[in-house]
């Protein structure tokens, strides 16, 4: 696992061009007071390039190399996902002194509450794009994976938007109501429990599917 970590970090110093441009544009984001969107793009970012470390593992035959190594299959599904939430934290670590020292520059408010809640979301929705994108990626490539997981977010667009349009009128104000009422603590547990729940789905296919494909 150590092993794993250690390879795909010395793989993200060949992205010497990207990681500043990252880094910029949450400077930029947090100065123009989007301070949500920064959370969201830095936590997407990260999210992409730890998935994206696949792509190198395939090149030239990598995995047929690779598990002749003392690694298992598991291993290095563990590690995608343990890379995942490590580029996450960072990234959100990193966003959240940007727009420290900005308030502290501007000389107002730090707002807790709102970043609270921005980096709640961010992170559950950055962790159920990465249990869906990595086994994505083992099973159909890198190519074919970005392809996959494009269609799948446009079918899940498109059915969250038929479902709001055949619900009754006014559900969506009681549903707005029902969760105004719940309190935060009970929202970020029932959001933690799905997001757990989906990462142990997302891990276990892709555990299956790695398992299957011949290298």
């Amino acid at each position: 696992m150590k092993g794993l970590l250690i390879k795909d970090f010395c793989l993200l110093k060949n992205q010497k061009r990207v990681l500043p441009i990252v880094l910029l544009l949450a400077v930029w984001f947090t100065v123009m007071h989007q301070d949500s969107f920064a959370f969201t793009f830095i936590g997407m970012m990260m999210t992409i390039l730890a998935v994206g470390t696949h792509s190198y593992d395939e090149v030239n035959n990598g995995f047929t190399f690779l598990f002749t190594l003392p690694v298992s299959r598991r291993s290095y599904v563990k590690e995608k996902f343990l890379l995942s939430g490590i580029l996450l934290c960072l990234g959100m670590l990193l966003s959240f002194v940007c727009l420290l020292v900005a308030k502290t520059v501007e000389k107002v408010p730090f707002p807790a509450s709102e970043v609270g809640l921005t980096v709640v979301l961010t992170v559950a929705v950055c962790l159920i794009s990465a249990a869906v994108l990595i086994p994505v990626r083992i099973r159909y490539g890198s190519e074919s994976g970005r392809i996959i997981f494009m269609v799948v977010f446009a079918v899940m667009a498109m059915v969250l938007v038929l479902i709001g349009r055949l619900l009754p009128a006014g559900s969506e104000e009681k549903a707005a109501q029902f969760f105004a009422g719940l309190s935060p603590a009970v929202l970020v547990a029932v959001l933690a429990v799905a997001v757990v729940v989906i990462l142990l789905i997302g891990y276990c296919v892709s555990v299956k599917w790695i398992e299957k494909k011949e290298y």
